[in-house]
């Protein structure tokens, strides 16, 4: 009994030694490695992920079984849904049908140029992942949102619905959309955004910017070009509305875009009857070669958008604020007219020049994308790691010297600018359709700033003025109707007798209702031309002598081809422009210089 015990004994170690000779002769040969992805292995299936916590074979299918279980009542955002579902990388490239009831504590924002927006609490919120012990989806629960609730779209175009799609695939680079509803009185179909608390860029600006450092702001920059590197190489699309209020902020290092191709009506397509693309948009942030017809949205023109948020960044006010954003101005803008830099602030001069390259009128002379984020990410790295030597840093260090001597606002205490907007300026996305525009072209810095004179000051029409520019049979009540959609005209000061002379030409036009056309252009022609002839010329009128005084541009263009004072036919009117106005001290006349163009 004594000898079995032994014996089972040995027996027990030898097996014990031979495990652990076994195992060092495992230890001694090279384990096989596993390859679990960058984001691990789905443990439903046992592929990798596709995401984070997300494997695109096994969600899709979650999502592909409930299918029949909800409609948007639309076929084409049902099929967009289900393909963005079925097709699902990771928990932000697709999006769901949410029912309108979800959604509770829903306030008003703001409204846009094509919808408004609300904030709004989403009690299920967005899904997070799948559960495979509970085999249902985990989501963020009581979720702050934005609803962006679109006019007119219960006809939504199937235009617009493909802009979504594309939206869908930057949704990991800008603010992203987690699904669409509908609200059930309007019938307007709803995205459900995620939710910025800092509002848009701007609203940052105004709040922020007088405690924000040349790192800060060069940050802001470099976050704005990175995400639209993304759209535009790692995507391969154009925004086509790229302007501060589609920067949404938390702070200077989260600025995320927005509205990717959505700037637009959701019930119309982006042609007119005449088969022209149409333009949405924020006139000064449009490139002019876009509002001039001349080229279509482009990567180029998204850079010329990055400018004026360039200009704002930098200087903490809107580009063009304080005029009217009309055809006045997009005139300007298509003759080289750019934003001037206030006097009292100091900026770097490689960010000035970045700027200039960003608007300039050659397309082909704008930087990319990749160029912007490269030069601002080495400029960020000079500053943090002061590289003294860089010039970047030099030019920083003297214009926070230069502005510790001339401060840009000495009694600020609260870190906000401020700047009276003119009533007429605005910032919100709308349609335009421009005919006969200049080809864009380069001002230099002298008359930029000459052109800046002229469009900051607004001389009112009085009725006393037209009267003196009428003809005779014009009566106080034509006058009344004329007006009636004028809200001001330009006044161009000319000291030559050639008033064409200097800032490339006269670019200046009455404004004008559609629906007074013939009654203007019965005013506008107050001295009628030949049909055949395209001579040019300028003159006086004064209040006290009605008969103006006419002189030709060229001593080869005989006066005698206009007749004094016509009105018909009106199809051969032509232009006319008040140039300047003088009083004469000794009496109450004043002298209005004019000029005829064809």
């Amino acid at each position: 009994m004594e000898k079995n015990t032994t014996t089972n004994n040995l027996n027990e170690v030898v097996n014990e030694i031979n495990e652990i000779s076994i195992s060092d002769k495992l230890g001694t040969e090279e384990t096989p490695k596993v390859d679990y992805g960058k984001y691990g292995i789905c443990e439903e299936c046992g592929n990798k992920n596709t995401g984070k916590n997300w494997c695109l074979q096994c969600n899709s299918q979650h999502f592909q079984r409930n299918f029949g279980n909800w409609t948007s009542e639309n076929k084409d955002i049902d099929v967009i849904i289900q393909e963005s579902q079925s097709n699902c990388t990771n928990y932000l490239s697709f999006v769901e049908w949410v029912p309108y009831s979800q959604f509770e504590d829903i306030k008003y924002i703001d409204k846009g140029g094509f919808g408004k927006i609300y904030s709004a609490i989403w009690n299920e919120g967005p899904i997070q992942k799948w559960n495979i012990q509970q085999k249902k989806w985990e989501r963020i629960y009581k979720k702050e949102v934005a609803l962006k609730s679109l006019n007119n779209s219960q006809n939504i175009t199937t235009e617009f619905l493909n802009e979504f799609k594309n939206h869908l695939k930057c949704n990991e680079a800008i603010v992203p959309c987690f699904g669409i509803t509908q609200d059930p009185e309007t019938k307007n179909y709803i995205f459900v955004m995620g939710f910025m608390k800092g509002g848009n860029l701007r609203n940052f600006l105004k709040s922020n910017f007088f405690k924000l450092s040349w790192l800060d702001k060069l940050n802001s920059l470099l976050v704005i070009s990175s995400g639209l590197y993304n759209i535009h190489n790692e995507i391969n699309l154009i925004h086509q509305d790229f302007h501060i209020g589609n920067i949404l902020s938390i702070n200077n290092e989260i600025c995320l875009i927005t509205d990717l191709g959505l700037s637009k009506p959701a019930d119309e397509t982006g042609i007119s009857k005449d088969s022209k693309q149409k333009i949405f948009g924020v006139i000064p942030y449009i490139a002019p070669e876009v509002l001039s017809g001349d080229d279509n949205y482009s990567k180029a023109s998204d850079i010329y958008g990055f400018a004026m948020i360039m200009f704002e960044v930098l200087t903490g006010i809107p580009p063009f604020y304080n005029v009217p954003h009309d055809i006045d101005l997009v005139l300007k803008i298509c003759n080289g007219y750019r934003p001037e830099i206030p006097s009292n602030i100091v900026i770097p001069q490689l960010l000035v020049d970045i700027m200039k390259r960003c608007w300039d009128a050659k397309s082909e002379q704008r930087p990319t994308a990749f160029e912007l984020f490269d030069d601002f990410d080495n400029y960020k790295t000079n500053l943090e790691d002061e590289v003294k030597e860089s010039e970047i840093y030099k030019q920083i260090e003297e214009c926070n010297r230069l502005n510790l001597i001339n401060p840009v606002d000495n009694n600020n205490t609260n870190n906000s600018t401020s700047y009276e907007m003119h009533p007429s300026a605005i910032y919100t996305s709308r349609g335009f359709n421009f005919e006969n525009l200049p080809k864009p072209k380069n001002l230099n810095e002298n008359d930029n700033k000459n052109m800046n004179e002229l469009t900051t000051k607004d001389y009112q029409i009085t009725k006393s003025t037209l009267s003196c520019l009428t003809p005779p049979n014009f009566d106080s009540e034509d006058i009344d109707n004329i007006t009636a959609g004028w809200n001001h005209l330009k006044m161009l000061p000319s000291s030559s007798e050639n008033p064409e002379e200097g800032l490339g030409g006269i670019t200046m036009y009455i404004r004008r209702d559609k629906t007074h056309k013939s009654k203007i252009m019965a005013l506008l022609s107050l001295w009628q031309r030949s049909l055949t002839t395209s001579r040019k010329f300028w003159g006086e009128t004064s209040t006290s002598s009605p008969s103006p005084s006419i002189k030709s541009l060229s001593p080869h263009q005989p006066t005698t081809s206009l007749s004094i004072p016509s009105i018909s036919p009106i199809s051969l009117l032509s232009n006319f422009i008040i140039l300047s106005s003088s009083s004469s001290s000794s009496s109450s006349s004043t002298t209005f210089r004019w000029i005829i163009l064809s």
